[in-house]
């Protein structure tokens, strides 16, 4: 369902524009991708830290976003899709 929801959030920037908002939503299904990744691991090894790996993949995405500059990459990708 994240993928399914993914690609069709792709196709509806192509169609219609990126926004903030929509970065914002492809941001947090990477995030469930890889929290739930966390998951179904910690549920076949027991000894897995989940809370440890949640918190650090939160952080680290987290960060990510913070220093990708979203405003170029709108700019960027609004400019490339105006044909």
């Amino acid at each position: 369902m994240i993928a399914s929801s993914a690609m069709r959030m792709v196709i509806y920037i192509s169609y219609y524009n990126l926004t903030f908002l929509r970065i914002l939503v492809l941001w947090a299904l990477a995030v469930l991708a890889l929290l739930f990744s966390g998951v179904c691991v910690g549920i076949f090894h027991k000894g897995f830290p989940l809370f440890k790996y949640s918190c650090i993949v939160v952080t680290v995405l987290y960060l990510a976003l913070s220093f990708a500059h979203p405003d170029y990459i709108i700019a960027r990708v609004n400019v490339d899709n105006i044909s």
